[in-house]
């Protein structure tokens, strides 16, 4: 055999060998990163140190990889040790089993870290405790002092900043209720283009203009500058956390400059109390602030509907669907909540496939065009109908929408991307679909709540009040009015008939405790007014500064300020389960009794 051939011979056996090393080594450790296994080829790849035992990591629940972390760490013959070690596949843990892929783990009881999957099912408003929660009992008297008022003095004011999201608010109200300035910069041009709130984006248009809405608003209150106010409040979370951040720090920079107290504010229990906007802590006040017509001193003060406590809230936002019973400040029962979508991201999502408005803008575009559309053109199913519990899913009727449209589009001839215009559809095809979906939207919104007002009766409850971004929705509003007075009218059919099962039960004589339990809740729901329905302004009911300074306003009233010294911000931040504490069930419930 020629000498060339046997040395092309071995090139080629060299080149096929380099080849094949090259790709087992890159092979085991692609497989490695995309958790595929426990395959290496050679300790050259992944070190045996702890970044080695983290690239397996991935493919492990959180409460092993925390364990795996401590051994690695912990281990004084880790650098004699295979990357495998202890992440055998052919010999599962105790507490895991089955493949890297499914990681099923065994019910052994309450014990041990919960998992995502555990929360399955979980409405998004529910308190699981993996975050810190919200409740009255973190209230401290006073903490970074209180407003001084007198009798020649009695209100108080105060300077409410908000960014929680995307839009920057910041107001001076003061403590009856009366605005008396207010700025707010919205940011729909900036995110319209990417479709959603880009979060740095918006926290960069906070840190633009913070300073000059706060000047805004006390200009038009007239003050010079916010050592002119009697108190500061921000709000401090639920929120994007960089965006959050720009509002907390300036307010604490203020608070701190002049000497104020100082007010961490809820988002969402700000927006529950707008619903009592002006609410007064006695009679007389609120007597007197009528006889004035609503207005002083070129400030403006609701003249709406004011919800007491207990109350029932519906509210309703891009971020959040949920209902719940506000006891008083800091105590809430949540009810029911979200699944999946909120209505209102529902709704913008909805006008995406019908192309109509654009960014944060879909859901009042949604809104505008389905007035003018058949509202049963289109048949489309009711979420969750017969469900006994008071959660909220939209991700079904989103789906349901979606082929709906698609249906529709074909039946124009043009495809899953439309007809001949590029996928447009006509304008009245676009508002009966519209109609469709604000009607049915609407109708799951009136299941839940009609069992939720028939539920709240018993605890002395008749308002409902209507709060967040999606409650500016006219057409929400109008059906929710019409299911209150269905209420009431449907309460006092089942008042008689409970009387008449009780004379009937009674005149052949059966008196038993059913039949007791059914004449006191009779005479309990019979002394209840008929059921009304409290929503805010329009303009209010989105995010703004008025509904921080007037949270701010509701617990400096009840003697309450928070400490300005390491004050963060929460990105999540559930409001306590109030199931677990007796007697906070019993100050929801307030005996029957409201206060003001």
């Amino acid at each position: 055999m020629p000498v060339a051939a046997v040395g092309g011979r071995r090139f080629l056996l060299l080149t096929h060998a380099c080849f094949v090393g090259m790709l087992l080594r890159v092979s085991g450790s692609t497989l490695a990163r995309a958790g595929l296994g426990g395959f290496c080829i050679t300790s050259r790849i992944a070190p045996p140190s702890r970044p080695a035992v983290a690239a397996f990591l991935p493919t492990l629940p959180t409460g092993r990889r925390r364990r795996i972390h401590s051994a690695s760490s912990s281990s004084s013959s880790s650098s004699s040790t295979s990357p495998n070690d202890g992440i055998s596949p052919s010999a599962p843990s105790s507490e895991y089993t089955g493949t890297s892929t499914t990681r099923r783990r065994k019910r052994t009881g309450s014990g041990g870290p919960k998992l995502s999957r555990d929360f399955v099912g979980v409405a998004k408003a529910t308190d699981t405790g993996r975050f810190r929660a919200y409740s009255a009992e973190q209230f401290i008297k006073g903490a970074s002092g209180l407003p001084v008022t007198s009798k020649e003095r009695p209100y108080f004011t105060v300077l409410g900043i908000e960014t929680s999201c995307d839009d920057t608010g910041v107001a001076v109200v003061r403590s009856d209720g009366v605005i008396l300035g207010e700025a707010l910069a919205s940011q729909y041009q900036i995110h319209e283009q990417w479709g959603g709130v880009v979060p740095g984006l918006a926290r960069d248009a906070h840190a633009s203009v913070i300073d000059s809405m706060v000047q805004e608003a006390l200009s038009k209150a007239g003050l010079a500058n916010a050592g002119e106010v009697d108190a500061i409040g921000v709000t401090v979370g639920p929120g994007l956390e960089i965006c959050l951040r720009v509002g907390s720090e300036t307010a604490k920079g203020l608070a701190e400059k002049y000497k104020k107290p100082f007010v961490a504010v809820h988002h969402l229990e700000a927006h529950c109390l707008m619903a009592r906007l002006g609410q007064p802590l006695v009679e007389v006040e609120e007597e007197g602030l009528r006889e004035e017509g609503g207005k002083e001193e070129g400030g403006v003060a609701s003249t709406l509907p004011l919800a007491r406590f207990p109350f029932l809230a519906l509210l309703v936002s891009g971020g959040h669907c949920m209902i719940l019973e506000c006891g008083d400040v800091g105590r809430y029962r949540i009810l029911g909540g979200t699944l999946d979508d909120a209505l209102g991201e529902a709704y913008d999502k909805a006008a995406r496939l019908l192309k109509v408005g654009s960014g944060a803008a879909g859901g009042p575009a949604m809104e505008l065009l389905a007035r003018e559309g058949n509202p049963k053109a289109v048949a489309l199913p009711v979420p969750m109908k017969g469900k006994k519990n008071l959660n909220f899913s939209y991700a079904g009727l989103k789906n349901a929408f979606r082929m709906a449209v698609t249906r529709v589009r074909e039946s124009q001839g043009g495809g899953e991307e439309g007809g001949e215009e590029g996928g447009e559809l006509d304008h009245q095809t676009k508002a009966d679909l519209a109609a469709s979906f604000q009607n049915v939207a609407i109708q799951h919104l009136e299941d839940r709540l009609e069992r939720a007002m028939k539920e709240s009766e018993g605890r002395g409850i008749h308002t409902l009040a209507v709060v967040g971004g999606v409650a500016a929705n006219q057409a929400i509003r109008t059906r929710l009015q019409a299911l209150c007075e269905k209420r009431t009218v449907a309460r006092k059919r089942e008042i008689e008939k409970e009387r008449a099962w009780v004379e009937e039960m009674e005149g052949g004589g059966e008196v038993t405790a059913a039949t007791a339990a059914a004449t006191a809740a009779a005479a309990v729901a019979e002394e209840l007014p008929a059921w009304e329905l409290v929503v805010p302004p329009p303009r209010l009911c989105t995010d703004n500064g008025v509904m921080v300074a007037w949270a701010a306003i509701e617990k400096l009233r009840l003697g309450y300020s928070d400490v300005l010294e390491g004050q963060d911000v929460h990105a999540r931040w559930p409001f306590a389960n109030l199931e677990k504490k007796k007697e906070e069930v019993e100050a929801v419930a307030g005996g029957g009794e409201s206060r003001p």
